[in-house]
């Protein structure tokens, strides 16, 4: 059976504030407005606030920036514990001394009837070299536009991870 994170349990504040209405696209039109927080920190629009550290940004080479929710990786549970969501787009971070966020891979995964649709040997490889946060986005909508996001988060530069993008 898979455990629900406290932060999606019905009823719970965190979950009504979740209902509330959210954008639809991943995609951010314009250019970047000047610099508030690296892409792969938590939103400036959460800044302070309690979800603030929940809530990721992750540039691709396009351009575009990518939210992805935060889950800690718990390594006792099966594939590090990553969350329960039907068709997902997972991102392993690794986190060093300093508390910079890098990323280790990309990949698609899901889960149906508690049975892990995915990468097994991508999951492997993440908790192999210490990931330590599953970084989850949710808004691509079909398949084409997971493939897409994924390639375009792949084929951006390691160095793109630190770009200034609002």
């Amino acid at each position: 059976m898979r455990v629900v994170h406290p932060f999606f349990v019905p009823g719970s504040a965190a979950m009504a504030s979740a209902r509330r209405p959210v954008a639809t696209s991943a995609r951010l039109t314009g250019p970047p407005s000047p610099a508030v927080s690296r892409a792969n920190a938590p939103l400036g629009s959460l800044a302070g606030r309690a979800l603030a550290s929940r809530f990721h940004a992750w540039p691709g080479a396009s351009g575009q920036r990518y939210v992805f929710s935060v889950y800690p990786v718990i390594v006792s549970e099966a594939f590090g514990g990553l969350p329960d969501f039907p068709d997902a787009i997972g991102l392993s971070v690794q986190i060093d001394a300093s508390g910079k966020r890098s990323r280790i891979n990309v990949f698609e995964f899901g889960w149906q009837d508690d049975v892990f649709n995915g990468d097994a040997r991508q999951v492997h490889e993440a908790l192999s070299a210490g990931a330590l946060e599953w970084h989850v986005h949710l808004l691509a909508a079909s398949a084409q536009e997971r493939r897409a996001a994924i390639d375009d988060l792949r084929d951006s530069a390691p160095d793109a991870q630190n770009r200034q993008l609002f």
